[in-house]
């Protein structure tokens, strides 16, 4: 989503308004917000070249970008990219975490490191403690979250067989201790005038509380 600046920069009020303004935007977007990023800011000058310009080459190579460009435009641009640069990395952070979410073996865990180097990185550390800061949904346990960031905390480092072992067993004893016995629960008490639940149902049941399918991000 781009936010397009006046020139000269804003003042203090300006930027409030403009706050107040994303916040009543993100209000009535509801769950599409997220789909949108933050909002990149740019000068509304430059606009015309935002729009025309190929953004993935020109991140990848700024200065030869902004050549040809007055100083005004280059500085505007170059700081522009910066900012995209920016939200790129955090896009490929949060969607490699999303995908380790997904390893089941340590085999499968090494594969995914090499194509993935992104997970062992600060960035990637960070989102991780920012997810588990908002914490999950209301009466539902965070130890999956927490799990989770241990587990990135120690690729990070470089321990992934001890850290896989740890996630490994942290989730076993969270399924054994908290998901097995609420499922019982659930199964006793669904309503099934035939005396049978199928397992289709029961999977659908279980998979509306976050903490029978995992954590998401």
């Amino acid at each position: 989503m781009l936010l397009a600046l006046p020139d000269p920069p804003l003042n203090g009020e300006d930027t409030a308004a403009i706050d107040a303004l994303l916040s009543v935007l993100r209000q009535r977007l509801g769950d599409l917000a997220g789909e949108l990023g933050p909002p990149l800011p740019v000068r509304r000058s430059l606009l015309p070249v935002v729009l025309t310009r190929d953004l993935l080459r020109d991140v990848s190579e700024p200065e030869a970008a902004v050549s040809g460009m007055s100083e005004g435009d280059a500085e505007g641009y170059r700081r522009f990219l910066e900012n995209l640069a920016e939200f790129l990395a955090d896009q490929r952070a949060a969607q490699a975490l999303s995908e380790l979410l997904t390893i089941t073996s340590l085999e499968d865990l090494q594969t995914f490191l090499e194509a993935q180097p992104e997970v062992r990185d600060e960035r990637a550390r960070t989102l991780a403690r920012q997810w588990l800061s908002s914490g999950p949904p209301e009466g539902e346990s965070d130890t999956p979250m927490r799990a989770f960031v241990r587990l990135v905390e120690r690729l990070g480092a470089g321990e992934d067989s001890e850290a896989w072992q740890e996630w490994a067993d942290t989730v076993g004893r969270f399924w054994s201790d908290e998901v097995v016995p609420g499922s019982e629960q659930l199964v006793a008490s669904l309503d099934d005038t035939s005396g049978r639940v199928s397992s289709y149902s029961l999977l659908s049941v279980i998979c509306a509380d976050g903490r029978y399918c995992g954590l998401s991000v």
